[in-house]
């Protein structure tokens, strides 16, 4: 649990009150296929982790750092209390055919939690409803990304759609990292 199949998806049964699985399968266990990192062929992180092929830019590094971080916490024993599991960087595909990655959930006891992870360093400027906001890093350097808030929102829509399950089953939960200032 997750257990691999030949195909390369991860195999996931959720039990209805999202409690470990018993050992026989009730009727209201629910199997779902989740495809991490395996929908578009892209490597997942723990396919790459020790790649010397595997460039990254200065921005994906300090992302997939502060997911590195943010699994590590989730995923260590005694953090987090209840039964969870952990799965990093999941593609679903939406009602119309396209796909949005999400870096990290967490299915446990009292819901799902959908992770969004920024590691931007700067001063962030925004507010829930803008589309994109306003990060402006030392030096005066601007970027305008899009609101993690309404990303990771999207995110649990196309999750929920993809699962069939209500999203009041979902948390959205957005990490930004210590270098980030909301201003």
């Amino acid at each position: 649990f997750p257990q691999k199949t030949e195909t390369k998806t991860d195999s996931v049964k959720l039990h209805s009150t999202l409690s470990p699985p018993a050992t026989e399968q009730s009727p209201q266990d629910t199997e779902i296929k989740i495809h991490p990192a395996k929908l578009l062929d892209i490597p997942s992180t723990s396919d790459t982790e020790n790649s010397t092929d595997e460039v990254l830019t200065e921005s994906e590094r300090k992302g997939k750092e502060l997911e590195d971080a943010v699994f590590s916490f989730i995923s260590s024993p005694g953090n987090i209390p209840g039964y969870h599991r952990e799965l990093r960087n999941v593609y679903v595909q939406r009602p119309d055919g396209s796909t949005t990655e999400i870096d990290l959930i967490m299915i446990h006891d009292a819901g799902i939690y959908v992770f969004e992870c920024k590691n931007h360093a700067g001063n962030i400027y925004g507010s829930v409803g803008n589309n994109t906001w306003a990060v402006f890093y030392p030096g005066g350097k601007k970027h305008n990304p899009p609101n993690p808030i309404l990303q990771n929102a999207g995110h649990i829509n196309a999750l929920s759609d993809y699962l069939k399950m209500q999203r009041s089953c979902f948390y959205s939960c957005v990490v930004l990292g210590s270098e980030a200032r909301l201003k």
